[in-house]
């Protein structure tokens, strides 16, 4: 083991392990975060089909291979052919489709090894007339590490372009898991998966950064879970959506379905349009029907569906539908800032360290770049700091400040799920960290408020103060106890 520490810097999907290198840091939309801590928060609608959209995300990454992608798909053909000193009219093609099914951003990592020869074997079985030139890839692969670099160079560039810049703009299913690392097969996160994921990091990266935010997010993270309470209440949402459809109807029903939980995630709970959130929406809703390439791109923009779809916009920020988006926003605005704060608590104590995007301290109501690198106002947030009233910032400052006071415990203490007892235990996610912290969020809150916590518990074992709400709990400690004042606990162990 070499003596200098390592450190990585790329997106992560939700099957991509690194091997356990001393020190690694992993930047850019780590899942972890974004999927993991948030995706905990969702609930998968039942009798959905999901397949669909794996094929479309390999159909998409192909063609950006072949297309968007061509000069490099032409200079990793010039290698190969130069590793190898044989040609073949398909091998474009074939390097294509290989990558397709590579269902991560790259594979040359130890832990991965067997990712590219189960993608040679889906293609050959797919495409038996590719078997040749799969062939002569893999003796590339096999002799030439420019191949091999190449190669996977390529596969994380078409990931990119397909993925995060192509489908997450077409999925209009739940949008606030659209995100960089996302997998479009896979909806939310059980809790089961939740704590084997954060227990494995714990053993093997636990000085991986964990960001919810960062400059490459599709959307801020309480956008996110604003959006995510949707899942929540979807026969609620199938219903609003349809009537809204009919009240404003939208040039493209996907385009229509897309930007209007986006609206959803950013509108003010005033119901206010501002002149300002006019401008950033029709901003988003342009690079967003651009990048999809369904209607209209940025190579080929069709004006006349780009108009109609600021038409659109207009009419339903000045219609009857942006009077149902306030009624809905106000509706289910507390769970949204309930999860809010949970996936917060959550990113700054599972296993790893927590990078906090700038502006990210108090509610950011930031969409996809530019409009996530607008200037923050750092006078408020220290004001907020100080005055320490507002619940992000109290959450903030708290899981902080515990990090500063018992850094052992984030960095080698382990990590154990504690499971509630009771009626709604499956509101409730816990874990400790060591035997001296423990985490606790409220979840799935829509409808919690209809049943209430009732005889719902955790157990613990000594003396323990909120550090957060400032509560003293022992014993068997009831749910409605833990949260009386928020939706989240961060709990230290007082008694030795």
């Amino acid at each position: 083991m070499s003596k200098y520490k390592h450190i990585q810097e790329a997106a992560y999907q939700a099957n991509m392990q690194l091997p356990k290198l001393g020190l690694v840091l992993f930047t850019f939309g780590n899942v972890s975060a974004a999927d993991r801590d948030l995706g905990v928060f969702a609930i998968k609608p039942s009798g959905v089909p999901y397949d669909e959209m794996p094929q479309l995300a390999r159909r998409l990454k192909a063609d950006a291979a072949t297309n968007t992608l061509g000069s490099e798909l032409a200079r990793l053909h010039r290698t190969i052919v130069a590793a190898t000193g044989v040609d073949h009219p398909d091998l474009p093609l074939a390097v294509a489709e290989l990558i397709s099914r590579v269902h991560v951003y790259r594979s040359d990592y130890r832990s991965l090894s067997w990712v590219l020869p189960e993608a040679s074997a889906e293609t050959a079985t797919a495409l038996p007339e590719l078997t040749e030139p799969l062939a002569i890839i893999s003796a590339a692969l096999t002799a030439n590490a420019e191949s091999v670099v190449r190669l996977q160079q390529l596969c994380g560039a078409a990931t990119a372009k397909s993925m995060e810049d192509c489908l997450f703009y077409r999925d209009a299913r739940l949008v606030s898991l659209n995100e960089v690392g996302g997998e479009p097969g896979r909806f939310g996160v059980s809790v089961a998966e939740f704590h084997q994921r954060s227990a494995t990091r714990a053993r093997l990266w636990p000085r991986a950064m964990v960001a919810l935010s960062t400059h490459d997010t599709k959307r801020g993270e309480d956008v996110r879970a604003r959006i995510g309470v949707l899942s929540q209440v979807p026969s609620l949402w199938a219903e609003l959506a349809g009537k809204w459809a009919r009240q404003a109807p939208p040039p493209d029903t996907g385009t229509g379905l897309f930007l209007l939980q986006n609206m959803f995630g950013v509108w003010p709970v005033d119901g206010v349009v501002t002149d300002e959130l006019r401008g950033r929406l029709h901003a988003y809703a342009e690079k967003a029907i651009r990048e999809a390439a369904v209607r209209t791109s940025w190579n080929d923009p069709d004006t006349a569906f780009e108009a109609a779809v600021h038409a659109w916009l207009d009419a339903v920020m000045d219609g009857p539908v942006a009077t149902g988006l306030t009624s809905l926003v106000t509706r289910l605005d507390e769970h949204a800032r309930n999860d809010g704060l949970g996936q917060k608590l959550l990113a700054l104590t599972v296993p790893g360290v927590p990078d906090v995007y700038q502006g990210t301290e108090l509610a950011d109501d930031s969409l996809v770049d530019p409009d996530n690198r607008r200037p923050v106002d750092y006078r408020a947030r220290r004001q907020a700091l100080r005055a320490n009233r507002h619940p992000k910032m109290r959450v903030l400052s708290a899981a902080l400040r515990l990090r500063r006071d018992r850094p052992d415990t984030f960095t080698d203490g382990g990590y154990t799920p504690v499971l509630a007892e009771g009626a709604a235990a499956e509101h409730l996610v816990a874990f400790l960290r060591a035997d001296d912290v423990l985490t606790a969020v409220t979840r799935f809150s829509v409808a919690l408020a209809e049943t209430h916590w009732g005889n719902t518990a955790l157990t613990l074992d000594g003396v323990w103060s909120d550090r957060i709400a400032g509560g003293r709990f022992s014993g068997s400690v009831l749910a409605s106890d833990l949260f009386a004042e928020l939706p989240v606990a961060l709990l230290e162990r007082v008694d030795g």
